[in-house]
């Protein structure tokens, strides 16, 4: 079902964009709708955001381009979860239902990806199975534009969309069920792109903290190299990641008196 929907929707890399741009659509215009609406912007539209740490859990999609032949030919992989944290900050907008998040994100995960029974023998004639390790470890950023439904001046609920870009280390390791390297890791670098959609929910714990809870759905791919594993001369591989993350975050934002002093220092710079 994932590969049918990846070669409909995602491969053309238009339909992702579609979607990308009808989401900003109603962001700006329920942005606009309310923007009337007089207000300062919240607190948290400002906060520091740190620690955060986020679990997901990724289906992945594998495919061959060969030369010469249209549809790639589908993959398929073991599923992967993930963990990681990420720090980062908020940065208020003029329209107080809109801000910008900006985060450094630090991940990883591992898989069994498969398993051949009794392919080495030790000394003593014992046999053991040699599993195909992979794992990845990604460091990225990833940056939000969020719209803000606030219930109250200490509970909001917000939407967001943007775009994450991240170094990723795909590695792939041989290894006996005791844990022994049968061969040296066959590390891959890649930097790839990728888009996120999300909801989430935020409130004040206290006067100067707050935590958010919030939903992601990401789509990218991190995995892309030349498999020499079929032909000598090798043909492109590429795996795309659906991703579903939930992540906490902890937020810590400015003192009201900070805020003043900081629109004090504004108004002034405007007006000599």
């Amino acid at each position: 079902m994932y590969f049918k929907t990846m070669q409909k929707y995602i491969l053309p890399v238009r339909s992702p964009l579609k979607i990308a741009a009808s989401v900003l659509i109603v962001i700006a215009a329920a942005a606009t709708d309310i923007h009337s609406q007089s207000g300062r912007p919240s607190r948290l539209s400002s906060a520091l955001v740190l620690p955060a740490g986020f679990i997901s859990y990724n289906v992945r999609e594998g495919y061959r381009k060969y030369d010469d032949v249209k549809e790639p030919e589908h993959v398929g992989r073991n599923n992967m979860f993930m963990f990681g944290t990420a720090g980062g900050k908020r940065f208020a907008l003029k329209n107080p239902r809109l801000r910008i998040q900006s985060a450094l994100e630090f991940g990883r995960g591992s898989i069994d990806e498969e398993i051949y029974e009794d392919a080495v023998q030790y000394t003593n004639g014992l046999y053991d199975d040699v599993i195909v390790h992979n794992s990845l470890l990604t460091i990225g950023i990833q940056t939000e534009l969020h719209l803000l439904f606030p219930v109250n001046p200490r509970h909001c609920y917000f939407l967001s969309i943007g775009p994450n870009v991240g170094w990723n280390i795909f590695t792939t390791t041989y290894k006996t069920g005791m844990g022994i390297e049968v061969t040296k890791p066959n590390r891959v670098d890649n930097t790839g792109f990728g888009l996120n959609l999300g909801a989430g929910m935020e409130y004040f714990l206290n006067k100067k903290n707050a935590v958010s809870v919030g939903y992601n759905l990401r789509i990218w791919r991190p995995v892309a190299y030349n498999d020499l594993s079929i032909f000598p001369m090798g043909v492109d591989y590429k795996e795309l990641f659906f991703t579903n993350m939930l992540q906490v975050q902890i937020l810590f934002p400015p003192s009201r008196a900070a805020r003043s002093t900081n629109n004090s220092l504004k108004k002034r710079s405007h007006n000599p």
